[in-house]
């Protein structure tokens, strides 16, 4: 047995209590990318061939539904004021001239997460961990005011995990737009920075249980100020869109304290027509191949936060950030493709060093890095689609980000379009570490959302 572990060149430790216990088993040295990718792919199938009947027995009154019933709206109107309802479409009051309007809609994703050598705060790792969370709560109000060129768009977070760690404001969006030219509308306020697909595509229309680790070290999230844009540039029928805004640089929620701004731009064209390129998967099974190609790069001078609008604050310095991505969203016949490839690039590898609770230095780095992903998706039935999805993220320079790698897919079932469906995914997770060893994971979730 001895000889055995040594020709695979793994080391078995012992616990207090002398049982021996394994390390976990990393990918192939000599081809890491297939012999990972392969071995999750068997767990993912294995995963997924369960779920259609797992899902179809919890929910069998619509399992075999033969369509989507059309939402039914319901008007009152009484002095003047109009009051609709219907479902997936939220309550709307208005005047009777249509001049003034909102709109209340909410949504709940409640999840159950597992996942096998999960990290934890203090470091360590846990064999086994299991999670029940209320991933996402959200009330939004919309509409417009004094013209219908007007409009207006507020969205609270009011789950744990909508807000974020060190400042829990629940406010995501709040902002107002101007849209009396068709090549210039305005809007101002807290919103998503027009850069990447998958981060400005809603969680509410995403196709697996969460968006990429891609998107999670690479994305610009939301900030504060004013942008320009177009649905559609020159009156080309929606083939050509454009963003083009300047932000505060820190991120949502934040009053900059420094000079240095955040400036974005973002161009899309829609070759073949327009289409609803920001909504994941193709369950309509659209008979027109949609094609949506964009590229966008953004500059944030002077920025604290770690990844440019968020995560962790430098106490010791700034650093400007340059930011490239190109992404593609195509959808025909029920199959769908998302794609991306995202650069940053900091200024200087080191912000500063200072010391640390024990007194010992500690050095503040940059966050270089190149990533891209690749997402699948198929409707395989009448209310059922499923995707799979790569992504990686490699380190450039400065030593604080790691090789990130992400192989594995899902299955939903979407007896109301996005608006209520049920979702399942299982991903083998990659992650090297200061040491020379992978850390390898392996994460199943599940996810119900109901959105009215």
């Amino acid at each position: 047995m001895g000889s055995k572990a040594a020709k695979s060149g793994r080391v078995r430790s012992v616990r207090g209590d002398g049982r021996r216990v394994d390390p976990p088993q990393h990918c192939d040295r000599g081809h890491p990318e297939l012999g990972c990718s392969w071995r999750a792919v068997r767990r993912g199938w294995r995963a997924l061939r369960v779920t259609a009947f797992v899902l179809a027995a919890l929910f069998p009154a619509v399992a075999w539904a033969d369509s989507e019933p059309a939402a039914v709206v319901r008007t009152s109107t009484r002095g003047g004021v109009r009051v609709d309802a219907a479902y997936g479409k939220g309550i709307t009051v208005g005047s009777s001239d249509g001049d003034i309007e909102l709109n209340l809609r909410a949504r709940v994703q409640v999840q159950g997460a597992f996942e096998t050598n999960a990290p934890q705060p203090g470091g360590e790792r846990e064999p086994v961990d299991t999670a029940f969370l209320v991933r996402r709560m959200r009330l939004v109000l919309q509409g417009h005011a004094l013209a219908r060129r007007v409009r207006y768009y507020f969205q609270l977070g009011l789950s744990t995990r909508d807000m974020e760690p060190d400042l829990l404001v629940p406010v995501r969006d709040a902002y107002v737009e101007w849209l009396d030219l068709r090549d210039a509308s305005v809007r101002a306020g807290q919103m998503k920075v027009p850069f990447s697909r998958e981060r400005v595509i809603s969680s509410s229309a995403l196709a697996l249980v969460d968006r990429s680790n891609v998107n999670a070290e690479m994305n610009l999230d939301r900030d504060v100020g004013v942008q320009l844009f177009s649905r559609d540039l020159l009156g080309t029928g929606g083939l050509l869109r454009y963003n083009a805004g300047v932000f505060g640089g820190d991120g949502r929620n934040r009053i900059s304290e420094r000079a240095g701004l955040l400036w974005a731009a973002r161009v899309e064209a829609l070759p073949l027509g327009d289409f609803d390129d920001y909504v994941e998967g193709d369950l309509e099974r659209t008979h027109k191949l949609g094609l949506s190609i964009g590229i966008a790069t953004a500059y944030n001078q002077s920025t604290k936060r770690s990844r440019s609008t968020l995560s962790d604050t430098y106490t010791t310095g700034t650093v400007d950030y340059r930011h490239a991505v190109a992404d593609l969203h195509a959808k025909w016949r029920g199959f769908s493709l998302l794609a991306e490839v995202h650069y940053r690039k900091g200024d200087k590898p080191i912000v500063g060093e200072r010391s640390d609770r024990s007194g010992e230095a500690a050095v503040e780095r940059s966050r270089s890095a190149v990533a891209y992903l690749v997402q699948v998706g198929a409707t395989i039935a009448s209310h059922w689609d499923a995707s799979i999805r790569y992504g990686e993220v490699r380190p450039l320079e400065g030593g604080a980000v790691y090789r990130d790698r992400e192989v594995g897919g899902g299955v939903g079932f979407y007896p109301r379009g996005h608006n209520l469906k049920i979702q399942l995914d299982y991903f083998h997770l990659i992650r090297d570490a200061a040491t020379s060893a992978d850390v390898e994971t392996d994460r199943v979730r599940i996810q119900t959302q109901l959105y009215f």
